[in-house]
């Protein structure tokens, strides 16, 4: 896993990300962390573990009345990550190539930008986005069942849709931004921690009752949703050799039955 991997899916879950914000202002015991949550210590060292392991404290004494610290410097790799990855999208934003593939003049192997217009409003684009009963009609293919686990569209929501194929795999994330212009997910597939992506999605109406959106991904493990591929897509041939193509042309299927989505259904 990539340093900036464990960070990010240490960062996850919300009482760490709490824990780390508490841990800014100065050191503190399991105990003091533990209070605004009512939860055991035990609970708290655990969670405590997974920040350890990412790199983002350190416990010099290691018991329960033992001063938490956080590594201030730690977060350098992941902020480098985002840093890297608004640059990339900036770079890309102006691109007007309706439907089409488009590449930064240098992508990384597991970065995809498609833009994309719409036959509807930009209030209805939102809403096929947004209303699960209808992000499950397109996001994968008619052959693939996708129930929905749990959905909270806001900022900090946190979302799981489960793809059923040949086998099962969760899909899981929070929004970090969330608005009809824009929107943006980190999230994870499978219960491994080291294929965590991030998605942006950039709308705007356009004029004649047309919406555009640009999407983009960028994930650290193309591997892993090769894996995702082969198990919950069973019409679908994985290309080892292309898994970079494949993932692109399956984004562009996808928007594909967005756009087809029936008017009534859009509305």
């Amino acid at each position: 896993m990539t340093e900036y991997s464990k960070i990010f899916a240490a960062l996850a879950d919300a009482t760490r990300r709490n824990m780390v914000e508490r841990l800014v202002e100065n050191d503190a015991t399991v105990g003091e962390l533990a209070k605004p949550y009512g939860i055991s210590l035990q609970a708290v060292s655990r969670h405590l573990k997974v920040l350890q392991e990412a790199g983002l404290i350190r416990r010099p004494g290691g018991g329960h009345r033992s001063p938490v610290r956080l590594e201030e410097d730690a977060l350098g790799p992941a902020a480098q990550w985002i840093e890297e990855f608004y640059n990339s999208r900036l770079r890309s934003k102006n691109n007007d190539i309706t439907g089409e593939i488009i590449r930064t003049a240098n992508p990384a192997p597991g970065e995809f930008v498609v833009v994309r217009e719409f036959p509807f409003p930009l209030r209805q684009l939102h809403r096929i986005r947004t209303d699960p009963e209808l992000y499950v009609q397109w996001i994968a293919p008619p052959e693939t069942q996708v129930r929905i686990m749990f959905w909270d569209p806001r900022p900090g929501g946190r979302w799981r849709l489960r793809f059923i194929g040949d086998s099962k795999v969760d899909i899981y994330g929070t929004f970090h931004e969330y608005d009809p212009g824009w929107i943006v997910q980190m999230f994870t597939i499978g219960n491994k921690t080291d294929n965590l992506a991030i998605s942006s999605q950039r709308a705007k109406d356009v004029g004649g009752d047309e919406s555009r959106m640009s999407f983009k991904v960028t994930t650290d493990n193309l591997e892993v949703w090769a894996d995702f591929r082969r198990r919950c897509y069973p019409e679908t041939e994985t290309n080892a050799s292309d898994i970079h193509g494949e993932v692109e042309a399956e984004i562009k299927e996808a928007f594909g039955r967005a756009a087809s989505l029936p008017e009534s259904d859009a509305a």
